[in-house]
């Protein structure tokens, strides 16, 4: 290849001594032609000497011109058929990882497909445990397992794992003091000049590290350290995907152990046992619907006549239907032995804040139990206090299990936006790169290429936010700490300053409706990135009414008119809607051509919870 691109192609010996002694042939022949023939005659031959002189002269630039073409045509045809040989590597891996049900397979994926798109004398995947540490490595290419042994023995020592922890230069040649150069005593890494480790993070754990080891003291070239990083961010997404389909299952054991424990202990008994106890009273019922139905049913605890059952399941269906306790003496027909008073009862309506009632509760005596005002006060508390506890009980198992499907529809539907639309868009590129080749174009296919670099790379971003956005948890850090955390890592990939204003305000909030602000925040940056074209960013808080916390994220790019609304929402801002939505939080975009947009979010929140 080197040779077809010289400007004249190197001739054998052989060659050059057929063609001198041509041209000595030729002069002798045209020193006897001058000496025979006139003036008239010299003149003529020197013209025709002169015609086939630039004849052969113009033969020589086009063969060369010829080769020259033919150089950069093959180099064409070398790069796209990289560029297809990554794409298909690309659809293979995405299949796997699609088709994977564990992390496991999703590195055997990882080390499949890392020699497809970069030549390496071999590639491992160290995994770390839950406290990030190395376990056993698994590898490609001829690297034995003692040697893979000692390899995870090494990386496990502290001063390779602080070093490896704060490096950012991620490859390492073999005369350098990094911790990643191969120890001698690790056989089966001879003639390796350079390693090249990224780290793989599952949320915000660090979960492995991939190495790549190679002959040579180049590092890695910079689009497929690029595009490395994108793949290693995606198999990142699935397998926290696998992580929270794995936590899903778990709360579905959890939540069939605790109804398998309420049906072995109903939580109607818990509630009945407390309030004996409370009231020191004989018996105590509780009415209650069904879970799942509307049917109502009655539980009961103590020493309660015969005849109380069916009385006690009208009382307190009409109990139900009032707003305050309700006290009854000395019940005529509900005795325990003859001769003995009636029994004392004491009920009251499990309501609600919304004053909707779920039930009714009661307690009852034997002589000599007399209820006071002082007890119709302490069950009107115990009611209310009764009536949480239910809808709390029957609530918690629905919550996790929708936050459970809201936490996977949010990471499809980021997967979804990511790699699998980039492979469909690379896909019509390299048919539009293979066409541009055919035709020799090379112009547009150069231009091409840099599209398709331009296109991973952004889709690495991509990535690298959704990243972001599994890493938030209630119980790390702040809403400003990670709001500033969101604008230097902007600041990084946009190459913008981003200017803060009252951040700290927000720190107020409870850790709920933080996590929805940030991930507003976060989609409101990315849209800036992608689609503004701005020189400046600005994030600023302030309370701009009374018990109302706004945010707001504005630009100074290109804006857009109300016509182009239904576009642009496409780029996240129904994301930022729903999200907003969920909080009760007001949503608007401001913008106009020409004058950049401003995301605002304003956000109701209660003056106690400030405390």
């Amino acid at each position: 290849m080197a040779n077809e691109n010289q400007p004249f192609p190197k001739k054998r010996p052989w060659q050059w001594l057929i063609g001198g002694g041509l041209l000595l042939l030729a002069g002798a022949l045209v020193h006897e032609a001058l000496m025979v023939v006139g003036s008239g005659a010299t003149l003529a031959y020197l013209v025709v000497g002169t015609l086939i002189g630039g004849l052969l002269v113009t033969l020589v630039r086009e063969r060369r011109l010829r080769r020259m073409a033919e150089g950069e045509r093959n180099a064409a045809e070398a790069t796209l058929a990289r560029v297809e040989q990554q794409q298909e590597a690309l659809t293979t891996l995405n299949q796997h990882f699609i088709n994977a049900q564990s992390e496991r397979e999703i590195t055997e994926a990882l080390l499949d497909f890392i020699p497809r798109i970069t030549e390496v004398a071999g590639v491992s995947f160290v995994p770390f445990d839950e406290r990030e540490r190395p376990v056993a490595a698994v590898s490609r290419g001829p690297l034995s397992s003692a040697a893979m042994d000692v390899w995870t023995e090494y990386l496990a020592r502290p001063e390779a794992r602080h070093r490896c922890q704060a490096c950012e230069v991620e490859h390492s040649l073999a005369d350098t003091r990094c911790p990643l150069t191969p120890p001698p005593s690790l056989e089966g890494l001879e003639g390796v000049r350079e390693m090249h480790c990224q780290r793989l993070w599952c949320g915000s754990r660090q979960v492995g590290m991939i190495t790549l080891y190679r002959y040579t003291d180049e590092p890695l070239p910079r689009e497929i350290s690029h595009l490395l990083d994108t793949v290693l961010a995606e198999a990142a997404l699935r397998m926290d995907n696998l992580r929270l389909r794995r936590q899903e299952r778990e709360a579905w054991g959890r939540l069939q152990t605790w109804r398998r424990q309420q049906d072995a202990q109903p939580l109607e008994n818990v509630l009945l046992e407390n309030i004996l106890h409370i009231f020191d009273a004989d018996f105590a019922f509780i009415l209650l619907p069904a879970e799942g139905d509307e049917s109502l049913h009655i539980a009961v605890l103590g020493r309660a006549p015969d005849q109380m059952r069916t009385f006690a399941d009208g009382f307190l269906r009409s109990v139900r239907q009032t707003a305050e306790p309700v006290l009854v003496g000395n019940v005529e027909g509900l005795r325990m032995d003859k001769g003995q008073e009636g029994v004392t009862l004491l009920a009251a309506p499990l309501r609600l804040s919304d004053e909707s009632s779920l039930g009714a509760v009661l307690v009852g005596g034997y002589p000599p139990l007399e209820f006071t005002r002082r007890h119709v006060d302490l069950m009107r508390t115990v009611a209310g206090q009764t009536a949480l506890l239910v809808q709390n009980a029957r609530l918690l198992p629905r919550l996790e299990h929708r936050i459970i499907r809201t936490e996977r529809a949010r990471l499809a539907r980021e997967i979804h936006d990511g790699l699998a639309q980039t492979l469909g868009f690379l896909k019509l590129q390299a048919a539009q790169m293979r066409t541009f080749l055919k035709r020799g174009d090379t112009s547009r296919l150069t231009e091409a290429l840099e599209t398709w670099y331009a296109t991973v790379s952004e889709a690495y971003l991509d990535v690298r936010d959704a990243l972001d956005g599994l890493r938030l948890t209630a119980s790390e850090g702040t809403l400003s700490y990670w709001l500033f955390q969101i604008a230097e890592e902007f600041e990084t990939a946009a190459g913008l300053t981003v200017e803060t204003e009252g951040l700290e305000m927000l720190d107020t909030l409870p850790p709920e409706i933080q996590i929805q602000v940030v991930r507003i925040a976060q989609e409101a940056l990315t849209n800036v990135r992608k689609h503004a074209q701005a020189s400046a960013v600005r994030l600023r808080a302030a309370h701009s009414l009374p018990g109302v916390l706004s945010l707001a994220i504005c630009d100074d790019g290109r804006g857009f008119s109300p016509q182009e609304a239904d576009v642009v929402s496409r780029h996240g801002l129904e994301g930022m809607k729903e999200r907003a939505e969920l909080l009760g939080a007001d949503f608007q975009v401001v913008s106009q051509p020409g004058e950049g947009t401003c995301v605002q979010v304003r956000i109701p929140f209660k003056e106690a919870s400030r405390a």
